[in-house]
């Protein structure tokens, strides 16, 4: 069990995955809910939003997968604009950019992600930011088309999907995390 053993490099893998994947299925749940029935709005609104912290807090770890820094940077930042995406609306009076703006900038993030992760060869993130890069793209234009200022729930199934195929194949990739070396001083 020492810092080169391999179940401990494979461990972060698996959390920065399963963080996707429980962002990804959080925010697909408010679509279960009738919330008219229930009155439960504040869940059905909140509920998004912590999909989106989880995808965050994937996103901040998975440095390992993104092996250059630019393309980890623009995935994480990326997931960040989502998430100020979905909070719009709380601070909307003071920084009056209408929320899908802030999901065109996140999916652009995702897509320079993607570049990146070309330009440098590394496939395993080039795939998993660009799964979430199609899913912010689907999400983007379901807002788009669906022409509101307040989005109607299933815009962030696409998104959600996205994160959840990444999560996937985050766990299931052969990626590990870096060995930590030991100073021989």
């Amino acid at each position: 069990m020492g810092p080169g053993d391999t179940s401990t490099r494979r461990l972060l893998p698996v959390l920065v995955g399963s963080l996707l994947i429980a962002g990804g299925a959080v925010q697909l749940v408010p679509l279960t809910i009738d919330y008219v029935a229930l009155r439960a709005y504040a869940a059905v609104f909140l509920l998004p939003g912590v999909g989106f912290m989880l995808v965050l807090a994937g996103s901040v770890i998975a440095a390992f997968v993104f092996t250059p820094v630019w393309a980890w940077a623009t995935f994480t930042f990326g997931a960040f604009l989502w998430f100020l995406s979905w909070s719009g609306p709380l601070f909307y009076y003071f920084v009056p950019v209408l929320p899908v703006w802030w999901a065109v900038a996140g999916t652009a993030a995702c897509l320079v992600s993607v570049v990146v992760s070309v330009a440098y060869r590394k496939v395993t993130s080039a795939v998993i930011s660009g799964i979430l890069a199609l899913g912010s793209i689907a999400s983007v234009w379901l807002t788009f088309l669906s022409v509101e200022i307040i989005s109607p729930d299933y815009i962030y199934a696409p998104f959600a999907t996205g994160a959840l195929i990444a999560g996937v194949i985050c766990v299931a990739s052969p990626c590990r995390a870096p060995a930590l070396v030991r100073d021989a001083a």
